[in-house]
């Protein structure tokens, strides 16, 4: 969606301001997310999905900068934060899980 029509995205957050600039990075943020998914999907391991998830939380984390920095985007930045923050925490989520699933896997259980 970010990719195809970021204008969908961004006018959801209340007085976002979306102009050209925030459709670019809301394109490139779109791309970034894609090749995350692309890459953590094909290699669906612990390993790699903690890595998608630090990669989630690194940007959240730099979102939450860019919110102090930027008062008059800190509505849809923090929003962006948020999203960000979700997906690191099912990213680890899933981590967890496949963890376990191998464990049983190694030790035989169902």
């Amino acid at each position: 969606m970010l990719l195809c029509a970021p204008e969908v995205v961004v006018y959801a957050v209340p007085r976002s301001g979306a102009d050209s600039t925030v459709r670019i990075f809301a394109r490139l943020l779109g791309v970034r997310q894609l090749v995350e998914a692309a890459v953590v999907g094909r290699h669906a391991s612990s390993n790699w999905l903690v890595a998608g998830a630090a990669i989630d939380a690194t940007h959240s984390a730099s979102m939450l900068a860019l919110a102090a920095a930027r008062p008059a985007r800190r509505r849809l930045v923090l929003a962006n934060a948020i999203v960000a923050a979700t997906f690191a925490g099912v990213g680890t989520a899933q981590a967890r899980k496949a963890d376990r699933c191998a464990l049983r896997r190694r030790d035989g259980s169902p």
